[in-house]
């Protein structure tokens, strides 16, 4: 048996110029793909994190307002600012509780028509207003500053009914952002969870 094995490798010992160029010819074109989809891929990764951790922000806000710990404290208070592009938790008194950074804030924009949501403690009520009157309902686009044009990606935060949610869409041809977070009826092209 040993001496068949020894036999094989000495007549089998190198390929030929055939093989050679299929295998380099495959390898170039594996890299090639992965080079024009590379950049699209990252950018995708950055949007799902910003949407990610706009998320893990609302649940952290609703997690300390379900605390038993948070005693006399009426409400916990999740603000989205703009001109940051951070978010901001605190309790009613305004004490700092954490702020969220987005990384890679300078590739994303985020288009919400809620900037301000109150979460009443010992429940999970979610409203608009320091009175605790108004129940929060709103929506939040994560998009790539370098796609917002046709058949790309963007995430979406929707705010309704003491809840919330993360889904993805494709942008169709124009879609204007701003206006659809300044409309009544907010975008409902094709969405998937």
């Amino acid at each position: 048996m040993l001496k068949l094995i020894k036999q094989f490798l000495k007549e089998n010992t190198g390929i030929t110029l055939v093989e050679l160029i299929i295998a380099i010819t495959v390898m170039v074109m594996m890299l090639g793909i992965t080079a024009i989809y590379l950049p699209t891929y990252r950018a995708n990764q950055v949007k799902k994190q910003a949407a990610l951790d706009l998320n893990d922000s609302l649940r952290f806000a609703q997690s300390l307002a379900a605390s038993p710990e948070s005693g006399e404290i009426e409400y916990y208070h999740w603000q989205y600012d703009q001109d940051a592009n951070n978010v901001l938790v605190t309790d009613d008194e305004g004490e700092n509780m954490r702020v969220f950074n987005f990384d890679s804030a300078d590739k994303i924009e985020i288009f919400t028509s809620i900037d301000d949501i109150y979460i009443k403690t010992k429940t999970p009520a979610m409203y608009a207003d320091e009175d605790l009157t108004v129940e929060a309902a709103g929506i939040m686009y994560v998009v790539h500053i370098a796609q917002k044009t046709a058949n790309n990606l963007y995430y979406q935060i929707s705010i309704s009914n003491n809840s919330f949610n993360i889904s993805r869409g494709t942008v169709d041809e124009g879609t204007d952002f701003n206006a659809l977070i300044n409309s009544d009826n907010n975008y409902d092209g094709r969405y998937e969870q």
